[in-house]
């Protein structure tokens, strides 16, 4: 299986049960740095994901694109729909393709952000 942001809180422990459970994961994270167990992907760019899910028959996607520099909640609407939420619909439209172009991926579990959260 693939775990898409796997370093998060969320990924991180998923990850862990998915190994103790004796799965074999491809995980990815947004920056790599030191770790050589995970492959980096960008979710805003198209095909970053293929090679990790590549031979995968699920995906978990539990990444979300982050702007560590701005505050989401204090954008208008309209500014909001082009630094939030386009950028979060592009990456799991991205995991989709992946999923498509890997012919192996039999389900695809989505999980929603914190951000969806914040109106």
């Amino acid at each position: 299986v693939c775990v898409t942001g796997a370093a998060g809180f969320i990924g991180s422990w998923l990850v862990t049960r998915l190994l103790e459970s004796g799965y074999n994961v491809h995980a990815t994270v947004r920056n790599l740095g030191t770790n050589k167990f995970s492959m980096e992907s960008r979710l805003k760019e198209d095909g970053s994901f293929d090679e990790a899910i590549k031979g995968c028959e699920g995906v978990f996607h539990v990444a979300t694109p982050m702007d560590f520099e701005s505050n989401e909640l204090e954008i208008n609407i309209y500014d909001r729909i082009n630094e939030v939420i386009k950028p979060k619909a592009r990456g799991i439209l991205s995991i989709i393709e992946s999923c498509v172009e890997a012919k192996t991926v039999k389900r695809l579990i989505f999980t929603s952000s914190v951000g969806q959260q914040q109106q």
